[in-house]
């Protein structure tokens, strides 16, 4: 009898005709969801050419951003690499290659003791040859003078950029030991043209006290006679 009604009452839904408001729904949904061609196709050519152009900027940025940061990469590997270039000219002249203070490309007695005719005749570094007859005196003057012109050009103070570096610490210890009122009785820095260097080892002193601390302490062994100073080999 269950199973009797609900089918006779499907078979009567189903011959029913639809009435006015459901056709009318079913109209006004359909109309609402109709799309307007000529408004649609004006939408989606807008929205693809604002894609584009956003995505135009975006690349620009993006190739802004890029090179400056190349740009920045590139700048900071260059200062290294004259770090570095600066650096091993110290070593290699200065410290003579790392093996001693006083040797026959730099000794610091020997160019104090140079006579003025020595100090004329001395060319740049750049125009000595690596084998040559130069005295020591003359060698070490010349190795001296490469970092006053470094310092000359860079205007800062400093051999590289505008911050302290490791050859800039090298420099100083070089310059302390050149400079001391014990040195010598005359103006090394007038004698030999070395103003530059002068002022950068008052710069140093100036800015980084802890440096300039640390070379006066007794923690320091001095690589130069001085005064005062006992040598365990004398």
């Amino acid at each position: 009898m269950f199973s009797y009604c609900c089918r006779e009452d499907r078979s009567f839904f189903a011959t029913m005709p639809p009435s006015r408001a459901t056709a009318s729904s079913r109209t006004t949904t359909k109309t609402a969801h109709t799309p307007d061609k000529s408004k649609t196709g004006f939408l989606c050519t807008e929205s693809r050419r604002r894609f584009r152009s956003l995505r135009r900027s975006s690349k620009r940025r993006n190739t802004v951003t890029s090179v400056a940061l190349l740009s920045r990469i590139s700048a900071e590997e260059d200062e290294r690499a004259k770090i570095d270039e600066v650096y091993e000219q110290h070593w290699s002249t200065l410290r003579n290659n790392g093996l001693t203070h006083q040797g026959e490309n730099f000794d610091m007695n020997q160019m104090l003791a140079i006579t003025d005719r020595e100090i004329d005749e001395t060319p740049r570094f750049q125009d000595m040859r690596r084998v040559n007859s130069f005295s020591p005196s003359q060698r070490s003057l010349a190795s001296l003078r490469v970092f006053d012109e470094i310092l000359l050009q860079n205007q800062s103070m400093y051999l590289v950029g505008d911050a302290l570096s490791l050859c800039d610490i090298a420099l100083f210890e070089t310059a302390y030991e050149l400079f001391r009122e014990e040195s010598a009785d005359f103006d090394i820095a007038e004698r030999f043209n070395l103003k530059y260097l002068e002022r950068f080892l008052a710069h140093i002193e100036d800015e980084h006290p802890t440096l300039r601390e640390y070379m006066k302490s007794a923690r320091r062994v001095p690589r130069y006679k001085r005064p005062g100073y006992v040598y365990i080999n004398e």
